[in-house]
């Protein structure tokens, strides 16, 4: 066939042979033309990959698990979001799926929560003769008091922080179902409500599914749970990357995203210190004169 464009590369586009190629395509090495090749950051991809779905644009690392296979997708997205959130949630689109972002989200839980679980039992059983101790000072205390200790009770407190194979994973598996499933819930009603926060104060340029999504993947910080203490900063670390997320995601002022992504946190532990506080409060009018 007679050529029209001619490329420095001597090679033609698999689509358009009569003309040069330009590139090659980073997932499937096919030449293509100006014409048939996209660019997205530091990407090249075909127009084929892209109409048969096996790249997709605009997508996170998590999204592109197809592409990019599960373990690498699922690494990239903790690195990209623990590293460069800014980049991360300005690259990613308006819409997609939140049941994707929760999968994601459970996925880290899962050796967050196991391993905090493992840390905590080893806890207990290094500290465990402090704990008897104080547990046999304060039985000694009762009974002077008139209310003795009943023998079992000290028995079982004395069997549960002996150390064994069985309880820690007994602890472990209670977490990852029961605590993992509480995280999740609670992550939905908190993006509710900082969606709703981020439309109070005009920062919601897209829809509730955006902010759920942006919630969601702050989630990958979660991750570094694993490395023990890690845990005792793991939620403000996480609401400052949803902050920066919905922020990003919105398109909107930093501070709004801010707003919305503390303000239920904030919120809660209002309420908690006023729920706290209340009963003395009640004692000391009570009396009063």
């Amino acid at each position: 066939m007679q050529t029209t464009d001619y490329s420095s590369t001597g090679a033609f586009c698999a689509i358009h042979p009569q003309r040069g190629a330009v590139a090659t395509c980073d997932h499937c090495g096919t030449f293509a033309c100006p014409e048939c090749i996209t660019l997205e950051g530091e990407r090249q991809i075909c127009a084929t990959c892209i109409r048969e779905g096996r790249v997709q644009l605009g997508a996170n690392p998590w999204e592109r698990r197809g592409e990019l296979g599960w373990g690498a997708a699922y690494m990239q997205t903790i690195l990209a979001v623990t590293t460069s959130p800014g980049q991360f949630y300005r690259s990613m689109t308006s819409r997609g799926s939140v049941g994707e972002a929760l999968l994601f989200y459970a996925l880290v839980l899962v050796p967050a929560l196991a391993l905090a679980a493992m840390y905590g039992q080893f806890m207990l059983f290094a500290l465990g003769d402090q704990l008897l101790a104080l547990f046999d000072a304060f039985a000694a205390f009762a009974a002077q008091n008139g209310s003795p200790m009943p023998p079992e009770v000290r028995k079982a407190v004395e069997e549960a922080i002996q150390p064994s194979v069985g309880r820690v994973g007994q602890a472990m598996v209670f977490n990852v179902l029961v605590w993992g499933a509480i995280w999740l819930l609670a992550s939905l009603v908190f993006g509710l409500v900082q969606h709703a926060i981020l439309t109070i104060v005009g920062g919601a340029k897209h829809d509730l599914e955006t902010s759920l999504r942006a919630c969601l993947y702050a989630g990958g910080v979660r991750f570094w749970e694993v490395i023990p203490l890690v845990t005792w900063i793991g939620m403000p670390w996480m609401l400052t990357v949803q902050a920066v997320g919905l922020a990003r995601a919105h398109e909107t002022d930093g501070w709004r995203g801010g707003l919305a992504a503390w303000g239920p946190a904030l919120g809660c532990c209002c309420c908690a210190f006023v729920l706290g506080m209340t009963p003395g409060l009640l004692l000391a009018i009570a009396g009063g004169p």
